[in-house]
């Protein structure tokens, strides 16, 4: 009986230590994989803003250009956009 009982007793202690053991793991890993989203979404945000800048930057020169093309320019004559580099 007593045998018996100390077993019980054992294998209830070696279930609790492994649930325990598991349990932290698990903490672990989601932790491990909580940081790597944040750092994920860290880099995209990062990524996001350069493209936004780059786009910003484009649209600029393309409005720019657009605005150029528009304005009537006589041949042989002065442009003003050769001040500013541009012509």
């Amino acid at each position: 009986m007593t045998v018996l009982i100390s077993f019980i007793c054992i294998t209830l202690t070696a279930s609790v230590a492994y649930a325990a053991f598991v349990y932290g793991r698990q903490i672990g890993y989601t932790k491990r994989d909580n940081e790597a989203l944040k750092d994920d979404k860290k880099a995209m945000q990062d990524h996001i803003e350069t493209l936004t800048l780059e786009y910003m930057q484009l649209e600029t020169q393309y409005k720019q250009e657009q605005h150029d093309k528009a304005r009537p320019v006589n041949p042989g004559s002065w442009d003003p956009a050769q001040l500013n580099a541009r012509g």
